[in-house]
């Protein structure tokens, strides 16, 4: 049995698309006011818990984290929190199985990754 807590923050000055505010503000057939791309700062929490079942190791985690608004749109509040869930089946020391699930106001997604380890 494994418990693994774990904590990020993901922080900057100015923003990965800050970039796009010239090329947004040359658009003329746009209907939506420019806003400044802010630095922001995301902070992200998880959790896991792996239980043997016999020989194999199955992890449950579950997270949230929180994302600054940053579409460079005025009108549109794209900040939100998210919940994030996943297991795993650990099948041998070269194959694996993991899914997770990432829910948000905007957003629902889900995640499937197969690992097979060479050597």
């Amino acid at each position: 049995m494994r418990k693994l807590i774990a904590f990020s923050w993901v922080g900057g000055k100015t923003s990965h698309l800050q970039w796009l505010l010239p090329i947004i503000n040359r658009i003329e057939v746009t209907e939506f006011t420019v806003e400044g791309v802010p630095g922001g700062t995301e902070i992200h929490f998880g959790a896991e818990y792996t239980w043997l079942r016999g020989d194999t190791p199955i992890p449950l985690r579950f997270g949230a984290y929180f994302e600054p608004d940053h579409d460079g749109i005025a009108d549109v509040d794209s900040s939100q929190r998210h919940l994030t869930f996943g297991a795993g089946v650990v099948f041998s020391e070269r194959f694996q199985l993991d899914g997770a699930v990432n829910i948000a106001e905007n957003v629902q997604e889900a995640l499937f990754s197969f690992v097979f380890r060479i050597g």
